[in-house]
């Protein structure tokens, strides 16, 4: 959490502790941080931060816990998800399956009333797809442990791409559960008219174009024999064009931007 929301936090708490173990919640430096007491019990634990250390640092903290407490399987949020009910009881159906990295939904986004699969539209009950966002994906703790954790240095963004793009790389396998959809909100998203098409703009914040920039570069340093750098070039070029034509703030971003892509290639990875 980072100074979340307190009913929308509830709500996201109510909806999951009856589909789980343990509830844990690690707060990053939140100035609101005294409403989470409220939410502290014997099913719900916080772990508080004194700064923003970043959502890669907190899922390594719950994911230690789940080690140290001998729990094979972690359910990961953003503070705003609402996931739902049955979800996880319907996914624990897969976890004896073999070389099973980690579990997801579909993605819906009501603003712009758009379904993101993250692979092909399904056909199937069980799909396996080539990536998972943070929120709402099931992750085996021991995955977590052999491909590397998660990358304490790309603080926000791209943290799950790295993480599911090791899952892979090491062999195992991503599984989306077609039967469940997580409604996620995808940045400020807003649709924009060009002529005769329809443009999501995400509408980020100058300080998430930053690492977003940034953290495109860094990945591509990390797996330039082994990814898709051209693909992420022109993602990255596609969020410049965006930002220039249809968002506001337009000279902080690229300024952040371009930070962000200095910084980068000045990082050692």
């Amino acid at each position: 959490t980072y100074n979340p929301e307190e009913d929308r936090l509830k709500e996201n708490i109510n909806a999951i502790k009856c589909q789980v173990k343990e509830v844990i919640i690690v707060d990053n430096g939140s100035s609101n941080y005294h409403i989470l007491e409220s939410f502290q019990s014997d099913k719900v634990k916080i772990i508080y931060n004194k700064n923003n250390l970043g959502i890669a640092t907190a899922l390594n903290s719950i994911m230690h816990y789940a080690k140290e407490n001998y729990v094979d399987w972690v359910i990961t949020l953003d503070q705003d998800s609402i996931v739902p009910k049955g979800y996880v009881e319907d996914s624990s159906q897969l976890f004896n399956e073999p070389n099973l990295g980690q579990i997801v939904p579909i993605l819906y986004e009501n603003i712009t009333d758009k379904y993101y699969y993250l692979g092909t539209a399904p056909n199937n009950k069980y799909q396996e797809v080539s990536k998972a966002i943070t929120s709402a994906s099931i992750t085996n703790v021991s995955v977590w442990e052999n491909v590397g954790k998660f990358d304490d240095l790309l603080f926000i963004d791209y943290v799950d791409y790295d993480f599911s793009f090791r899952v892979r790389k090491s062999g195992y396998k991503i599984i989306r559960n077609n039967s469940f959809c997580l409604n996620q909100q995808l940045g400020l998203s807003s649709i924009k008219k060009f002529y005769f098409f329809s443009i999501r703009v995400p509408n980020y914040s100058s300080f998430r174009r930053y690492y977003i920039a940034r953290n495109i570069i860094i990945f591509i340093k990390k797996y330039k024999w082994e990814s898709h750098p051209i693909s992420e070039v022109l993602r990255l070029l596609k969020m410049i064009v965006l930002v220039i034509f249809f968002e506001d703030d337009k000279f902080e971003k690229i300024r952040e931007i371009k930070r962000g892509i200095v910084d980068g290639l000045e990082m050692k990875v």
